[in-house]
């Protein structure tokens, strides 16, 4: 019994394990929203078919990737072309993979500013789960769980940090 318990254990451990490739996958993802980038295109490309979001500012939850694109991508585009300059830093505190499957924890750090006026900084709590599509992670479920205070990131221990 015990044999058969530590073999399991042992699996699970061993699928569970991050290679490297697939955390740089992974961190490229969020890349793409480091800086400012007005390609819809290109943001939507990193999405699954079938993505699933909490909604935003109260709004009802976003289903498929169609909707996600119109609701939640197109706006902060159209803010970045309005001369909105947008800067990102990621800090993933947890991320399991499993096969196909990955799930990541952490925290956003946002400044926004337009010139001529004090910049404002957001830091935001979220939850994503990817999944493999033909080879490539997408993002599938998207969870904003709020704000956060500014110095929550002080002495942060993230596992990524991502620019």
């Amino acid at each position: 019994m015990r044999l058969r318990v530590g073999t399991a254990l042992l699996l699970f451990v061993m699928s569970t394990s991050v290679l490297a490739n697939d955390t740089e996958e992974l961190n490229d993802l969020y890349r793409i929203f480091s800086g400012p980038s007005a390609d819809v295109s290109a943001i939507a490309a990193n999405y699954g078919n079938d993505v699933v979001s909490d909604g935003l500012a109260d709004e009802p939850l976003i289903a498929g990737k169609r909707d996600y694109i119109v609701r939640a991508i197109r706006p902060f585009v159209e803010l970045v072309n309005a001369g909105l300059e947008f800067e990102r830093t990621t800090y993933v505190t947890r991320r399991v993979v499993s096969g196909d499957m990955a799930h990541d924890v952490g925290y956003f750090h946002s400044v926004l500013s337009r010139p001529g006026v004090e910049p404002v900084e957001v830091v935001q709590k979220f939850s994503l789960v990817f999944m493999k599509e033909r080879g490539e992670w997408k993002i599938i479920t998207y969870f904003d769980a709020g704000t956060a205070p500014a110095d929550v990131l002080q002495g942060l221990e993230a596992r990524y940090v991502i620019n």
